[in-house]
Protein backbone atom coordinates (compact mmCIF):
# COMPACT_ATOMS: atom_id res chain seq x y z
CA UNK A 1 0.00 0.00 0.00
CA UNK A 2 2.86 2.39 0.79
CA UNK A 3 4.50 1.63 -2.56
CA UNK A 4 1.22 2.32 -4.35
CA UNK A 5 0.86 5.64 -2.53
CA UNK A 6 4.42 6.55 -3.50
CA UNK A 7 3.73 5.82 -7.18
CA UNK A 8 0.61 7.97 -6.99
CA UNK A 9 2.54 10.72 -5.18
CA UNK A 10 5.13 10.81 -7.98
CA UNK A 11 2.44 11.01 -10.68
CA UNK A 12 3.42 7.59 -12.04
CA UNK A 13 6.99 8.60 -12.81
CA UNK A 14 9.27 5.80 -13.94
CA UNK A 15 10.89 4.02 -10.98
CA UNK A 16 14.41 2.64 -10.88
CA UNK A 17 14.47 -1.15 -10.27
CA UNK A 18 14.05 -1.91 -6.53
CA UNK A 19 17.16 -1.47 -4.38
CA UNK A 20 17.88 -3.65 -1.35
CA UNK A 21 19.80 -3.19 1.91
CA UNK A 22 19.51 0.54 2.50
CA UNK A 23 18.89 2.21 5.85
CA UNK A 24 17.24 5.42 7.10
CA UNK A 25 20.59 6.41 8.66
CA UNK A 26 22.06 6.90 5.20
CA UNK A 27 19.11 7.44 2.88
CA UNK A 28 17.28 9.63 5.37
CA UNK A 29 20.07 12.18 5.63
CA UNK A 30 18.83 14.51 2.92
CA UNK A 31 21.21 13.59 0.11
CA UNK A 32 18.51 13.95 -2.56
CA UNK A 33 17.35 17.46 -1.66
CA UNK A 34 17.52 20.75 -3.53
CA UNK A 35 20.28 21.97 -1.20
CA UNK A 36 22.72 19.76 -3.09
CA UNK A 37 21.20 18.98 -6.50
CA UNK A 38 20.21 22.60 -7.04
CA UNK A 39 23.88 23.61 -7.12
CA UNK A 40 24.73 21.52 -10.16
CA UNK A 41 21.72 20.91 -12.37
CA UNK A 42 19.31 23.09 -14.28
CA UNK A 43 16.87 20.21 -14.10
CA UNK A 44 14.70 21.09 -11.11
CA UNK A 45 12.50 17.99 -10.98
CA UNK A 46 12.23 16.46 -7.52
CA UNK A 47 13.98 13.25 -6.58
CA UNK A 48 11.76 11.50 -4.03
CA UNK A 49 12.41 8.05 -2.60
CA UNK A 50 10.59 5.58 -0.40
CA UNK A 51 12.39 3.19 1.91
CA UNK A 52 10.54 0.27 3.48
CA UNK A 53 12.45 -1.50 6.25
CA UNK A 54 11.67 -4.23 8.75
CA UNK A 55 13.95 -6.33 10.94
CA UNK A 56 17.11 -5.45 9.05
CA UNK A 57 15.74 -6.04 5.56
CA UNK A 58 14.77 -3.18 3.29
CA UNK A 59 13.60 -2.28 -0.16
CA UNK A 60 13.89 1.17 -1.70
CA UNK A 61 12.30 2.85 -4.70
CA UNK A 62 13.57 6.03 -6.36
CA UNK A 63 12.40 7.83 -9.47
CA UNK A 64 14.69 6.76 -12.31
CA UNK A 65 13.85 9.56 -14.72
CA UNK A 66 15.86 12.05 -12.63
CA UNK A 67 19.03 9.97 -13.15
CA UNK A 68 18.55 9.97 -16.92
CA UNK A 69 17.67 13.66 -17.08
CA UNK A 70 20.73 14.90 -15.18
CA UNK A 71 22.96 12.54 -17.15
CA UNK A 72 21.65 13.94 -20.42
CA UNK A 73 21.97 17.51 -19.15
CA UNK A 74 25.68 17.20 -18.29
CA UNK A 75 26.57 15.17 -21.39
CA UNK A 76 24.92 17.77 -23.62
CA UNK A 77 26.74 20.59 -21.84
CA UNK A 78 30.04 18.73 -22.18
CA UNK A 79 29.59 18.31 -25.93
CA UNK A 80 29.14 22.08 -26.19
CA UNK A 81 31.91 22.98 -23.74
CA UNK A 82 34.29 20.13 -22.73
CA UNK A 83 35.85 22.29 -20.01
CA UNK A 84 32.76 21.79 -17.87
CA UNK A 85 33.97 18.28 -17.07
CA UNK A 86 37.34 19.55 -15.87
CA UNK A 87 35.58 21.95 -13.49
CA UNK A 88 33.43 19.14 -12.09
CA UNK A 89 36.46 16.88 -11.58
CA UNK A 90 38.44 19.69 -9.91
CA UNK A 91 35.65 20.34 -7.41
CA UNK A 92 35.20 16.60 -6.84
CA UNK A 93 38.90 16.24 -6.02
CA UNK A 94 38.79 19.16 -3.59
CA UNK A 95 35.84 17.64 -1.74
CA UNK A 96 37.54 14.24 -1.80
CA UNK A 97 40.63 15.70 -0.11
CA UNK A 98 38.44 17.34 2.53
CA UNK A 99 36.63 14.08 3.36
CA UNK A 100 39.91 12.13 3.37
CA UNK A 101 41.29 14.60 5.88
CA UNK A 102 38.29 14.18 8.17
CA UNK A 103 38.42 10.39 7.86
CA UNK A 104 41.98 10.02 9.05
CA UNK A 105 41.70 12.80 11.63
CA UNK A 106 38.55 11.62 13.40
CA UNK A 107 39.69 8.29 14.71
CA UNK A 108 37.90 6.52 17.54
CA UNK A 109 40.60 7.77 19.89
CA UNK A 110 40.01 11.41 18.97
CA UNK A 111 36.23 11.05 19.03
CA UNK A 112 36.44 9.64 22.56
CA UNK A 113 38.22 12.81 23.75
CA UNK A 114 35.83 15.38 22.20
CA UNK A 115 32.43 16.49 23.47
CA UNK A 116 29.35 15.70 21.41
CA UNK A 117 28.51 19.29 20.53
CA UNK A 118 31.86 19.68 18.82
CA UNK A 119 31.51 16.28 17.16
CA UNK A 120 28.06 17.13 15.81
CA UNK A 121 29.54 20.22 14.15
CA UNK A 122 32.04 17.94 12.44
CA UNK A 123 29.25 15.53 11.45
CA UNK A 124 27.35 18.40 9.81
CA UNK A 125 30.44 19.44 7.84
CA UNK A 126 31.07 15.88 6.71
CA UNK A 127 27.45 15.39 5.73
CA UNK A 128 27.54 18.57 3.67
CA UNK A 129 30.78 17.52 1.98
CA UNK A 130 29.74 13.97 1.04
CA UNK A 131 26.33 14.93 -0.28
CA UNK A 132 27.72 17.91 -2.18
CA UNK A 133 30.26 15.56 -3.75
CA UNK A 134 27.56 12.97 -4.42
CA UNK A 135 25.33 15.50 -6.17
CA UNK A 136 28.19 16.93 -8.23
CA UNK A 137 28.84 13.58 -9.93
CA UNK A 138 25.36 12.07 -9.76
CA UNK A 139 25.15 12.38 -13.54
CA UNK A 140 27.67 9.53 -13.74
CA UNK A 141 25.28 6.96 -12.21
CA UNK A 142 23.44 6.39 -15.49
CA UNK A 143 25.29 6.17 -18.79
CA UNK A 144 24.81 3.37 -21.31
CA UNK A 145 25.32 2.80 -25.02
CA UNK A 146 21.87 3.49 -26.51
CA UNK A 147 21.44 6.53 -24.30
CA UNK A 148 24.85 7.92 -25.29
CA UNK A 149 24.17 7.54 -29.00
CA UNK A 150 20.72 9.11 -28.67
CA UNK A 151 22.30 12.22 -27.13
CA UNK A 152 25.14 12.28 -29.67
CA UNK A 153 22.73 11.90 -32.57
CA UNK A 154 20.86 15.02 -31.45
CA UNK A 155 24.06 17.01 -30.90
CA UNK A 156 26.06 19.04 -33.39
CA UNK A 157 29.11 16.81 -32.98
CA UNK A 158 30.18 15.38 -36.33
CA UNK A 159 30.31 11.66 -35.60
CA UNK A 160 28.55 8.76 -37.30
CA UNK A 161 26.97 5.83 -35.51
CA UNK A 162 29.59 3.56 -37.11
CA UNK A 163 32.41 5.64 -35.61
CA UNK A 164 30.68 5.56 -32.26
CA UNK A 165 30.18 1.78 -32.40
CA UNK A 166 33.87 1.28 -33.23
CA UNK A 167 35.07 2.94 -30.04
CA UNK A 168 32.42 1.92 -27.50
CA UNK A 169 33.70 -1.53 -26.42
CA UNK A 170 37.33 -0.50 -25.93
CA UNK A 171 36.38 2.94 -24.64
CA UNK A 172 34.24 1.49 -21.84
CA UNK A 173 37.01 -0.78 -20.54
CA UNK A 174 38.11 0.82 -17.25
CA UNK A 175 41.57 2.37 -17.35
CA UNK A 176 41.53 3.88 -13.88
CA UNK A 177 41.68 1.67 -10.80
CA UNK A 178 38.38 0.21 -9.64
CA UNK A 179 37.18 1.01 -6.13
CA UNK A 180 38.12 -2.46 -4.86
CA UNK A 181 41.57 -2.28 -6.48
CA UNK A 182 42.07 1.09 -4.79
CA UNK A 183 41.09 -0.47 -1.48
CA UNK A 184 43.56 -3.29 -1.99
CA UNK A 185 46.38 -0.82 -2.67
CA UNK A 186 45.42 1.23 0.38
CA UNK A 187 45.73 -1.94 2.45
CA UNK A 188 49.07 -2.91 0.88
CA UNK A 189 50.49 0.58 1.44
CA UNK A 190 49.53 0.44 5.12
CA UNK A 191 51.17 -2.96 5.58
CA UNK A 192 54.37 -2.00 3.76
CA UNK A 193 54.52 1.18 5.87
CA UNK A 194 54.62 -1.09 8.97
CA UNK A 195 51.43 0.33 10.47
CA UNK A 196 50.03 -1.49 13.49
CA UNK A 197 47.10 -3.85 13.11
CA UNK A 198 44.86 -1.37 14.94
CA UNK A 199 45.88 1.44 12.57
CA UNK A 200 45.32 -0.76 9.52
CA UNK A 201 41.91 -2.00 10.65
CA UNK A 202 40.61 1.47 11.48
CA UNK A 203 42.01 2.97 8.27
CA UNK A 204 40.32 0.21 6.25
CA UNK A 205 36.96 0.35 8.04
CA UNK A 206 35.37 2.15 5.10
CA UNK A 207 36.02 -0.91 2.85
CA UNK A 208 33.00 -2.59 4.41
CA UNK A 209 30.70 0.40 4.82
CA UNK A 210 27.47 -0.22 2.95
CA UNK A 211 24.28 1.71 2.24
CA UNK A 212 22.89 0.05 5.37
CA UNK A 213 25.56 0.32 8.07
CA UNK A 214 29.22 0.51 9.11
CA UNK A 215 30.93 -2.64 10.39
CA UNK A 216 32.63 -2.66 13.80
CA UNK A 217 36.41 -2.99 14.00
CA UNK A 218 36.39 -6.62 15.15
CA UNK A 219 34.42 -7.66 12.10
CA UNK A 220 36.58 -5.47 9.85
CA UNK A 221 39.68 -7.18 11.22
CA UNK A 222 38.28 -10.63 10.43
CA UNK A 223 37.16 -9.56 6.96
CA UNK A 224 40.56 -8.06 6.14
CA UNK A 225 42.38 -11.22 7.22
CA UNK A 226 40.07 -13.34 5.12
CA UNK A 227 40.15 -11.04 2.10
CA UNK A 228 43.93 -10.68 1.99
CA UNK A 229 45.05 -13.96 3.55
CA UNK A 230 47.05 -14.89 0.44
CA UNK A 231 49.01 -11.63 0.54
CA UNK A 232 50.97 -12.30 3.73
CA UNK A 233 54.70 -11.57 3.35
CA UNK A 234 54.16 -10.70 -0.33
CA UNK A 235 52.65 -7.25 0.09
CA UNK A 236 55.55 -5.27 -1.34
CA UNK A 237 55.87 -7.44 -4.46
CA UNK A 238 52.11 -7.40 -5.08
CA UNK A 239 52.05 -3.63 -4.74
CA UNK A 240 54.95 -3.24 -7.17
CA UNK A 241 53.30 -5.60 -9.67
CA UNK A 242 49.96 -3.79 -9.39
CA UNK A 243 51.58 -0.40 -10.02
CA UNK A 244 53.46 -1.76 -13.02
CA UNK A 245 50.32 -3.37 -14.45
CA UNK A 246 48.37 -0.14 -14.03
CA UNK A 247 51.03 1.83 -15.90
CA UNK A 248 50.93 -0.71 -18.74
CA UNK A 249 47.13 -0.52 -18.98
CA UNK A 250 47.25 3.27 -19.17
CA UNK A 251 50.06 3.28 -21.75
CA UNK A 252 48.27 0.75 -23.96
CA UNK A 253 45.01 2.67 -23.75
CA UNK A 254 46.71 5.99 -24.56
CA UNK A 255 48.35 4.43 -27.62
CA UNK A 256 44.94 3.29 -28.83
CA UNK A 257 43.38 6.69 -28.13
CA UNK A 258 45.98 8.40 -30.32
CA UNK A 259 44.60 6.50 -33.30
CA UNK A 260 41.19 8.16 -32.90
CA UNK A 261 39.98 11.39 -34.44
CA UNK A 262 39.34 14.42 -32.16
CA UNK A 263 35.60 13.81 -31.86
CA UNK A 264 36.10 10.19 -30.88
CA UNK A 265 38.72 11.25 -28.33
CA UNK A 266 36.25 13.74 -26.89
CA UNK A 267 33.72 10.98 -26.29
CA UNK A 268 36.32 8.61 -24.85
CA UNK A 269 37.45 11.24 -22.36
CA UNK A 270 33.87 11.59 -21.12
CA UNK A 271 33.29 7.83 -20.88
CA UNK A 272 36.49 7.25 -18.93
CA UNK A 273 35.73 10.15 -16.62
CA UNK A 274 32.29 8.66 -15.91
CA UNK A 275 33.85 5.31 -15.01
CA UNK A 276 36.49 6.91 -12.78
CA UNK A 277 34.02 9.16 -10.95
CA UNK A 278 31.64 6.25 -10.29
CA UNK A 279 34.33 4.24 -8.56
CA UNK A 280 35.94 7.15 -6.70
CA UNK A 281 32.51 8.18 -5.45
CA UNK A 282 31.98 4.79 -3.77
CA UNK A 283 35.11 4.93 -1.62
CA UNK A 284 34.84 8.54 -0.57
CA UNK A 285 31.16 8.05 0.24
CA UNK A 286 32.15 5.11 2.46
CA UNK A 287 34.66 7.25 4.32
CA UNK A 288 32.19 10.06 4.92
CA UNK A 289 29.45 7.78 6.24
CA UNK A 290 31.97 6.00 8.47
CA UNK A 291 32.95 9.28 10.17
CA UNK A 292 29.34 10.16 10.96
CA UNK A 293 28.68 6.60 12.14
CA UNK A 294 31.62 6.72 14.55
CA UNK A 295 30.20 9.89 16.09
CA UNK A 296 26.72 8.34 16.26
CA UNK A 297 28.15 5.33 18.10
CA UNK A 298 29.44 7.63 20.84
CA UNK A 299 25.98 9.20 21.15
CA UNK A 300 24.31 5.82 21.38
CA UNK A 301 26.78 4.68 24.03
CA UNK A 302 26.00 7.72 26.19
CA UNK A 303 22.26 7.16 25.83
CA UNK A 304 22.47 3.41 26.37
CA UNK A 305 21.15 2.41 22.96
CA UNK A 306 22.48 -0.65 21.14
CA UNK A 307 24.39 0.03 17.93
CA UNK A 308 22.10 -2.44 16.17
CA UNK A 309 19.42 0.27 16.31
CA UNK A 310 21.61 2.90 14.68
CA UNK A 311 20.58 2.16 11.05
CA UNK A 312 16.99 3.02 11.98
CA UNK A 313 17.81 6.57 13.02
CA UNK A 314 18.36 9.51 10.71
CA UNK A 315 21.00 12.19 10.82
CA UNK A 316 18.33 14.75 11.69
CA UNK A 317 17.37 12.79 14.80
CA UNK A 318 21.02 12.50 15.84
CA UNK A 319 21.49 16.21 15.31
CA UNK A 320 18.91 16.94 18.01
CA UNK A 321 21.36 15.53 20.52
CA UNK A 322 21.45 13.17 23.46
CA UNK A 323 18.39 14.61 25.22
CA UNK A 324 16.21 13.91 22.19
CA UNK A 325 17.53 10.36 21.83
CA UNK A 326 16.79 9.70 25.49
CA UNK A 327 13.26 11.05 25.05
CA UNK A 328 12.35 8.87 22.10
CA UNK A 329 14.05 5.87 23.72
CA UNK A 330 11.73 6.20 26.70
CA UNK A 331 8.71 6.51 24.44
Amino acid sequence: MLAEKFIKYTNNRWLWPPLNNYSPFIQGSGWNCKEFFGKYYKNKSTYPLILLIKEGESIQFVTGDKMIEVSEEIFCEYLKDPQILDKIIDEFNQLKKEIDRYYFEFTYEKIAKLDLEELLKTARKVRYAIWTLNASVFFSVYFEKDFAWKVLNKSSLAISQKEFEQIWDVGTEPVSESFDKKQMKDYLNLVTANKSEQEIVEACQYFFTSYFDVKDLDLVSKELKNKYKDFENKEEKILTDENRNQKNIIAEFNDWKKSLNPNQQLIIKYIQSIIKLRDARKNIFGKGITIIWRIAEKMFEQVGLENELLPYFTFYEMEKGVAYLKKIMII
